[in-house]
């Protein structure tokens, strides 16, 4: 029947826009009601039956002058023959059948289950959801409704092409990790599960699906977690200040609540063995996004040292339950040594090391330059030798250098040469000292020797200047 023929109809009236149609596919129902009519209201319909066999995803109402119209989206929730139910209205009752496939539709597999299948109250449990179809579809992830007893944590998602039935088909998987906070059967009722093929929308109906949480002992503490934990501390610094906090991180995976962590620690960093209180401060728990079966929480601990010295941070241990062994049991955090320290002393310590270090660099100094000194007095000679121009000039430069500053002229060459022999080793003094002398006191009176010009002189003097070298365990700071 057309949409023409059914706007004439002046009474209500039913059309599906097709009688076959396969599981995951959409149906149009179409009713028409005239205005005036004895019949209910369209807008006023009670469409409880529908719903038992479709999910009624869209409903557009309209109305003109003659008629009103409800056209609604459907999708069936289950297979073989299904008469549309008595909404009210006058007019025959459309049938439609779902089939599982069509020439357009693969056959769609679900399953649903969960690890463990039948988990402890605060257990931390796998559930897995599972599509297998040709591969032609292009899935939604589901959002899993509020349940009681149940916290929802979505994890990842997988694909894999496995066998199904003997058939080869492509696996679409989404995870949720799920902690159960009461015992008993807890039915899950999935949503519609949404895919598309090529830009048509498809919706199914999701298997049916029952956890059954078992109670724990009842001698069991309540902070205890179900499982084993995994607990990852940060390294404590080597160094700490004195009655400064501390901040020690733990980042802790278990079914612990945040409540049951705080309560823990705090008791153990309040009183731990001969240092009670080590800290008024109550422990951080953040909770942590991640992909991880057991919920992660961050625990910052601030621990206050009140003491100088090394210390020790303590041991910490949370309890657990292990299922399979039916027992009570401890996973322990070693402490850490830490060297406490006094800011207001290292202070101290540190100008004193400085000054210290300051004295002996002063020290070495003077020492480096009264030993190195003498070297600046023979080149402050050179230069004045070389503008010497008499053997008195000579004379005169030759006796006022020494190892010492400010030295005391000497009386004589002679005396001059040892001491400058007791102090250096050289090359070439006594014949200086015997032709200056000789230039002095007159060359001609001394038969054989011949008389010798003042830069002969000098280059001698020079000559000698420069093979200079200190001996060894002489005093370089006694004056002479």
């Amino acid at each position: 029947m057309s949409a023409g023929a059914l706007s004439a109809q002046p009474v209500s009236a039913y059309a599906l826009n097709r009688s076959t149609l396969a599981l995951g596919e959409p149906l149009t129902l179409r009713i028409t009601r005239a205005l005036g009519a004895a019949s209910t209201p369209l807008d006023a319909l009670d469409l409880s039956a529908l719903a038992r066999d479709f999910e009624i995803q869209e409903r557009t109402a309209g109305r003109d002058s003659q008629q009103e119209n409800l056209v609604l989206t459907l999708y069936p929730r289950r297979l073989g023959r299904i008469k549309m139910p008595d909404l009210g209205q006058p007019g025959p009752l459309p049938v439609v059948t779902v089939t599982e496939t069509s020439d357009t539709m693969p056959r769609v597999r679900f399953r649903i289950s969960a690890d463990p299948a039948e988990p402890l109250v605060r257990q931390p449990t796998t559930l897995t959801l599972e599509a297998c179809d040709d591969g032609t579809l292009l899935w939604k992830r589901p959002q899993l409704p509020v349940v009681e007893g149940l916290l929802f944590r979505p994890l990842n998602e997988t694909e894999i092409i496995t066998q199904r039935d003997g058939q080869r088909c492509t696996a679409h998987r989404w995870h949720w990790s799920v902690l159960p906070t009461a015992s008993g059967r807890t039915p899950l009722t999935l949503p519609m599960l949404e895919a598309s093929k090529f830009g048509d929308r498809l919706r199914f109906e999701p298997p049916a699906f029952e956890l059954n949480v078992l109670a724990l002992p009842g001698w069991l503490p309540a902070e205890a977690a179900v499982g084993a934990p995994d607990i990852v501390a940060e390294p404590l610094p080597a160094q700490a200040m004195i009655d400064q906090p501390l901040a020690w991180r733990l980042r802790v995976t278990g079914s612990y609540s945040a409540t049951a962590l705080k309560t823990l620690l705090d008791m153990q960093i309040r009183n731990s063995g001969d240092t009670p209180e080590l800290t008024p401060y109550a422990p951080r728990v953040e909770p942590l996004a991640g992909l991880t079966l057991a919920p992660q929480h961050l625990v910052t601990l601030y621990l206050l040292p009140r003491a100088r010295g090394t210390w020790t941070a303590p041991d910490l241990q949370l309890p657990w339950y292990d299922p399979q062994a039916g027992r009570l049991m401890h996973t322990q955090v070693p402490g850490a040594h830490v060297e406490v320290v006094d800011p207001m002393r290292q202070r101290w310590l540190s100008g004193l090391t400085a000054a210290a270090a300051l004295l002996i660099l002063a020290i070495t100094s003077i020492w480096l330059w009264h030993w190195q000194q003498w070297r600046f007095r023979r080149f402050h000679v050179d230069r004045m030798l070389r503008r010497a121009r008499s053997t008195e000039e000579l004379n005169t430069l030759l006796m006022s250098f020494s190892t010492a500053p400010g030295a005391t002229l000497f009386p004589t060459l002679q005396i001059w040469r040892r001491h400058v022999d007791a102090q250096f080793s050289s090359t070439g003094l006594s014949e200086l000292v015997d032709v200056l002398e000789q230039s002095r006191f007159g060359a001609k009176q001394i038969s054989g020797c011949q008389p010798v010009s003042i830069d002969e002189l000098v280059g001698k003097a020079r000559t000698w200047l420069a093979s200079l070298q200190l001996r060894r365990n002489v005093s370089i700071f006694k004056k002479d």
